[in-house]
């Protein structure tokens, strides 16, 4: 998953300077021209309501888990108190057994499980809008480029893009398959 991640980043920042790079290159053309057309594109424009959508599912599970917490800790009070021979086995079978605790959990999993979708709706969104984005700027600076830099640039961009979506599409793979694992190993502990 490291690796992925670490691909993921260098790839954003790839794109990231070779938007600078062209939108640069365009406004010096742009200058040298005598174009007083300028542009307004601007990179990294993210959506605040997905942002704090995102806050409030985040804010959400670490309540939950607050909450299993605090529900798993009295659950192994009142079992400590009931019993008199008591093992850390005995304990774990009690909480695996606990409708609270695992009603509790369940929660936890399907909170997470709705916050992954909302991410991924989300970065879906905002790779298709990088893209208009992009489309948008390259139609906006003149469809053939006079400079054949800012033509290798572009394409190079564009490469860029599909490297940071083949990144993002592993790091979404990767995530679900960590959260898979997981979900699956705290299933085979309860039984």
């Amino acid at each position: 998953m490291r690796i992925a991640l670490e691909r993921q980043a260098k790839a954003r920042i790839v794109v990231a300077r070779l938007e600078a790079q062209i939108v640069k290159l365009s406004a010096q053309m742009e200058l040298e021209d005598g174009n007083s057309n300028g542009t307004d594109y601007e990179s990294g424009d993210f959506d605040l309501e997905n942002d704090l959508a995102l806050i409030n599912l985040e804010t959400k599970i670490e309540r939950l888990k607050l909450e299993l917490a605090e529900a798993e800790d009295k659950a192994e009070i009142e079992f400590r108190a009931s019993e008199t021979r008591v093992t850390e086995g005995y304990v774990k079978a009690y909480l695996g057994s606990n409708p609270i605790v695992t009603s509790l959990r369940h929660k936890v999993l399907d909170a997470k499980e709705a916050a992954r979708i909302r991410k991924v709706t989300i970065q879906r969104e905002r790779q298709s809008e990088r893209l208009k984005q992009q489309e948008s700027f390259i139609l906006r600076t003149n469809a053939a480029p006079k400079d054949d830099k800012l033509s290798d640039l572009r394409n190079n961009l564009v490469e860029a893009n599909e490297e940071l979506i083949l990144a993002d599409v592993e790091v979404e793979v990767a995530i679900a398959s960590v959260e898979t694992y997981k979900m699956l190993a705290q299933l085979s502990n309860q039984q």
